[in-house]
């Protein structure tokens, strides 16, 4: 997506039912001020951030194979990717040897990539065992112009029969900086040992020969081990795991020792002979049957082989450990995948108390376990693995590479997930019962059913109020993604009075899928059967989709080295490998070999904290309820509602309430130096950011966003009821760079944590939205609002253009005021000063002006000028003048980031709007014009003439619906003209198109007539509710999902937003994150209405020929501010047809809106 990148990494790990903060009290009895519109800068410390000082935002490894066999054969091949047409994947950039200097006289084992000094770029440390003395020696590369180069060694007195690497964070300094684990299986004497090493600032290892930064060490014989580093306990840093096989036959355990290095925590102390190296360890029963989540797991004779690999596997929280044993029954080989995870239980400052394995009970001490291969008779298949994610949807999967019987190399990726569970929590206060969903898994549908008879509804955490007391079993349904079906019920006894709560709170299980996610082969050949499989990841070309990378050895002297990938996240299917070989006669005798993706030559988009960090407040336009349409003469005084969650009538509802969650945002922008490294994003911040911010909060596993629920909201005035929800977030700024070629200027990133109980919901109007809010800062709106004005309301709708340029073909001028956003007036190319000047036909008082370029082409906004005057322009030059008012782009780079929102109203008296006739957008130089609309907008109330007389939405979710308009100067008398409105109906009220109108609504659209036959003027109050009138409109759609950019503050003064290119467009970046940073949502019986009075007495006697009638629909309204600031919100308006017994719009009563004696007496 090319886009500007804006994305939630992570919501509160807990849900949470609770009602908003209320609105506070004005003191002067004047409406709330929103906090966002008061906010001033608030700076913050940029030490606090919870999200890290470093994170990789676009990642580009090599593709690195180490190899040696006997006779002294070794290379350490460093490969680049070719083009998708090239026939082989990869080019070699170097071939350097393995045995440089100190390693001369080694034999090569074992490798890792490793950022040892934090600088960006990776070394690589490599184990090898010294052929005099047998002795371990560890050699540290870097890569240098024309290859590689050994620069530092480590010398460890130990003879081993097994070595493994692992690099990590085990401090938790967040600064890019890793240590190195190394885990050796000695020999005489026999024993396990894991040393920890840090990094000197040029990039080697800071300890002397022998010595350590911590040591952990067990002795005896010792079989299958692994090891594997990740942040299984959420702390804030990585924990090292060791797994080894202890007993045999019905004694046989797996051993658990989750280290610490430097422990913080209580429960993981060092033990005597260990140093600096905390230990919690746990046997766990095998036995002679490795058991399976289906109770049919095979017995087992031995373990040949045990595969250790962490990472986040599941929610986006602690990592998971995966345990791969290869072991043998009888004469056949199999293979097993185990999950497992550590629980933890925290104080209230988040500080660990308490450790424990997770288990599921006796035989069970896993989460999921599964078999990957059964039954294989000889030769043993070779098998590697590693988790990471590969196709940019969070969390990880769990990739093997693994060699099949048939010479074939098959690559899986296998996802986990939750246990699908329903269950819930209820409290309960007289009739009324809040239910809280504790569910957990992939639920994609929900049911309620209240045991009342009064039907189902699908909200999220309904209210529900019962008629009277009883006793009640209420049923949650859940639908899994796998169409799976759970329920969990509770009898609730319900009093007119009291409370009581209850339920069931969430609790979690993990499992491994057991079909993979993404799968595919390649034959080897005859002969070929794979005896040495190796596997990593890594984003090779900074597109955001991690490439697999395997290297194959066969029985021959051919290497098969092979790249695999998801061609497109939305097709499984597309995941598949290309593929060379390479013959050399060493390969058939060779002893080791690794492939590592590895970030050689420090070319990887780096964010490291900067400089500028603030609080901000940022809100959310959640509803726009219109108040129905009404004369401002007749019915100034009449009773007028619009509620959101309440009945007008009185009526009760099982979901009163709507409610919303918000959380965690991080947005880049990535200038044109950095080309297209902006598709790496995804991946890697998600993974780091996010993990951080998690391991901040301590949250190991659960539902990933904090919901609310919302009180409802009424109002009389105003024109609308606006509901607005707000909440604080700490932001912190990033700078851009890469360890090659240094930072960048015109690129940044910033992350954003909301700040816990920050929420607070205001119910306002559209006229104090439009008036107040903008006028308090002190030179421009703030940056987060945009003008609520309804697309069909705008005065320059039909109304001639000029201009003093040459438009291109079918796109001239006339377009520019046309309502349809898919015309445009444009030039062909560069022009002199290009305006497009609308006459208004009169003075008008004008609150706002909007111009939206043609779709894709913003940037071309760029310096242009909008300029209002009461007199007549001049057709050449610029308008000057002390009647001409002038307006730019508030944004720093002068340019608004979609569409251009002008507020033209008296900063000093809001209330006194700008007069003029003339509207001109106007270049002071050279550029070319591309406009699809100008829009002139008056006060936030129109008469009900100006109303559609229809709406309609023939394609669900293309972001328009259509209404008909009355154009005065269609034919002689008028006409109607059918326009284009911002915004997809949700459900439809009013009748749709006329007969005969040109449009009908999409099949899944619901409607149902509401005042289908309710004429406004006589003096009762007219009132409807969708739960009364419509109850069958609101349930196919229940929430809105948007991912807005927290920080607009920062971009207004940046101007970050419009990084403009050669061609005029946009270089944008991408969204991160398979999450959403906000969403608004309701149940089924959500209520909504309006109410309107009729004309006042003195006016009784205009009431036949001034009564109209009016009916409701709603839609949802995606809208920006200059910045780019999203509002997803629900809104409600009206129509006003006309027919039979009311007037029509060509011969609307001049009385029904003026009090004007010449006019009532018929003077034309």
């Amino acid at each position: 997506m090319k886009r500007i990148l804006t994305t939630l990494l992570l919501a509160s790990a807990t849900a949470v039912a609770a009602a908003a903060q209320p609105s506070p009290a004005a003191s002067d009895g004047e409406p709330y001020l929103p906090r966002f519109a008061s906010h001033e800068r608030s700076n913050i410390s940029c030490d606090l951030t919870p999200f890290g000082r470093t994170a990789t935002i676009g990642e580009e490894t090599e593709f690195v194979h180490l190899f040696a066999g006997t006779g002294g054969f070794n290379g350490f091949d460093e490969y680049q990717p070719t083009a998708s047409g090239a026939p082989a994947p990869l080019v070699r950039s170097f071939r350097g040897s393995l045995t440089q200097g100190a390693l001369a006289g080694t034999t090569f084992l074992e490798a890792v990539a490793i950022d040892l000094n934090g600088d960006g770029r990776d070394e690589v440390v490599t184990a090898h065992r010294v052929t005099d003395g047998g002795h371990l020696r560890l050699g540290v590369f870097r890569r240098t112009g024309n290859g590689v180069e050994l620069f530092d060694t480590w010398t460890l007195a130990r003879t081993f029969n097994a070595v493994q690497l692992a690099a990590a964070d085990l401090a938790g300094a967040a600064n890019g900086r890793q240590h190195l684990a190394v885990l050796v299986r000695g020999t005489d004497p026999a024993g396990l040992e894991v040393h920890v090493l840090t990094g000197d600032s040029a990039g080697g290892i800071f300890q002397t020969n022998g010595n350590s930064a911590g040591r952990w060490a067990r002795s005896g014989v010792f079989g299958p081990v692994s090891l594997a580093a990740g942040d299984l306990l959420l702390e804030g840093r990585e924990q090292l795991v060791v797994v080894n096989e202890a007993g045999f036959g019905q004694s046989r355990t797996l051993n658990y020792h989750l280290l610490s290095y430097l422990p913080q925590i209580a429960q993981m102390p060092v033990v005597a002979g260990d140093v600096n190296i905390g230990t919690f360890s746990h046997a766990s029963p095998v036995g002679t049957v490795w058991h399976t989540d289906d109770g049919s797991g095979p017995s087992l004779n031995s373990i040949e082989r045990l595969v250790a690999r962490a990472g986040d596997l599941v929610d986006s929280a602690a990592h998971e450990l995966v345990v791969l044993a290869q072991f043998r029954a009888s004469s056949f080989h199999y293979i097993g995948m185990r999950l497992v995870r550590w629980t933890t239980t925290r104080d209230a400052n988040n500080a660990i108390t308490g450790i424990a394995f997770n288990s599921r009970g006796p035989e069970e001490d896993f989460d999921s376990s599964i078999m990957l291969q059964t039954g294989e008779s000889d030769p043993m298949a070779s098998f590697d693995a590693v988790v990471a994610s590969i196709d940019r949807i969070s969390p990880s999967e769990l990739v093997i590479a693994r060699g099949r019987g048939n010479s074939s190399l098959q690559v899986e990726a296998f996802k986990a997930q939750a246990f699908t569970r329903a269950s819930y929590t209820w409290e309960r206060n007289g009739l009324i019962v809040q239910f809280t969903d504790q569910s957990t898994g992939p639920i994609v549908s929900r049911t309620w059913n209240f045991g009342d008879n009064s039907g189902t509804v699908s909200a999220i955490n309904p209210t529900k109020q019962y008629g009277q007391a009883g006793t009640y079993t209420v049923t949650l349904t859940i639908v899994d993604a796998d169409g799976a079906q759970r329920s969990y019920n509770q009898t609730i006894v319900v009093s007119a009075s009291g409370t009581s709560s209850g339920g069931s709170p969430a609790s979690y299980r993990y499992l491994f899928r057991t079909t993979p996610s993404y799968q595919a082969s390649h034959p080897l050949g005859p002969e070929q059967e794979p005896l040495d499989v190796r596997v990593a990841v890594g984003d090779m070309d900074k597109d955001g989709i991690a490439e697999v990378m395997t290297v194959a050895r066969g029985p021959t002297q051919r290497m098969t080295r092979s790249v695999w990938k998801l061609a497109s996240t939305a097709n499984p299917g597309s995941f598949a490998g290309r593929h060379q070989t390479e013959e050399l006669s060493g390969y058939s005798n060779l002893t080791a070999h690794a492939v590592l993706a590895a970030d050689l030559d420090g070319d990887s988009l780096l964010a490291t904290l900067g400089t500028d960090c603030r609080q901000v407040e940022e809100p959310q336009v959640r509803q726009v309820v219109w108040l129905p349409p009404y004369f401002q003469r007749l019915q100034a005084n009449a009773s007028k509602q619009a509620s959101f969650g309440e009945s007008t009538t009185g009526g009760t509802s099982s979901e009163r309430r709507s409610g919303s969650f918000t959380s965690h945002d991080v947005s880049a922008y990535l200038g044109l130096s950095l080309g297209s490294e902006a598709a790496g994003v995804e991946a890697s911040v998600r993974a780091t950011a996010g993990y951080f911010w998690q391991a901040s909060n301590g949250a190991l596993s659960g539902s990933e966003n904090s919901y609310r629920l919302d009180q409802s909201y009424s109002q009389g005035q105003g024109d609308a009821l606006v509901v607005i929800e707000e909440n604080t977030f700490n932001c912190y700024s990033y700078d851009v760079a890469t360890q090659s070629g240094g930072q960048d200027a015109d690129s940044a990133v910033r992350m954003c944590e909301i700040v816990d109980g920050s929420r607070l919901l205001s119910g306002t109007d559209a006229r104090f939205w439009d008036t107040q809010i903008p006028a308090t800062p002190v030179d421009h709106p703030p940056a987060q609002w945009m003008p609520l004005h309804r697309d069909w309301a705008s005065l320059s709708l039909f109304r001639p253009v000029t201009s003093n340029v040459q438009l291109a073909g079918g796109q001239g001028a006339a377009n520019a005021t046309d309502g349809l956003f898919t015309t445009k007036a444009a030039t062909p190319g560069v022009a002199v000063r290009p305006y497009l000047e609308i006459d208004l036909g009169g003075m008008k008082d004008i609150s706002n002006i909007r111009v939206f370029p043609s779709a894709g082409n913003a940037a071309k906004l760029k310096g242009f000028r909008v300029y209002a005057s009461p007199t007549p322009m001049p057709a050449t030059g610029l308008p000057s003048g002390g009647n001409v008012r002038v307006f730019a782009p508030e944004t720093g780079d002068d340019v608004a980031y979609s569409q251009w929102s002008i507020w033209t109203r008296n900063r000093n008296n809001p209330a006194q709007m700008l007069q003029a006739r003339y509207i001109r957008v106007q270049h002071p130089g050279l550029a070319q014009l591309d406009v699809a609309q100008i829009q002139v907008f008056g006060d936030t109330r129109v008469d009900p003439p100006a109303y559609p007389e229809a709406v309609c939405d023939p394609l669900a979710n293309d972001g328009y619906f259509n209404a008909l308009v009355w154009d005065p100067g269609q034919g002689v008398s008028g006409g109607f003209r059918s326009i284009q409105v911002r915004g997809d109906l949700l459900w439809d009220g009013s009748g749709g198109y006329p007969v005969g109108g040109g449009c009908n609504h999409h099949g899944n659209l619901r409607t149902q007539p509401i005042w289908a036959n309710a004429a406004i003027g006589n003096s009762a109050t007219t009132a409807w509710n969708l739960s009364q009138d419509a109850s069958n409109v609101v349930g196919d759609i229940t929430a809105f999902e948007s991912a807005i950019r927290v920080g607009a503050e920062f971009d207004l003064q940046a101007g970050f937003i419009a990084k403009v290119q050669l061609g005029g467009a946009y270089e944008w970046s991408s969204g991160i994150t398979e999450e959403v940073q906000t969403t608004s949502f309701w149940g089924s019986g959500l209520e909504i209405g309006g109410a309107i009075g009729g004309f006042a007495p003195q006016f009784s006697d205009l009431i036949q020929s001034c009564r109209y009638t009016p009916r409701p629909y709603a839609y949802r309204l995606i809208d920006v501010s200059n910045t780019g600031y999203e509002h997803t919100a629900y809104v409600v308006d009206y129509v006003v047809r006309q027919g039979p017994g009311t007037w029509q719009r060509g011969n609307v009563p001049v009385l029904c809106s003026r009090d004007d004696a010449i006019f009532g007496n018929g003077f034309q």
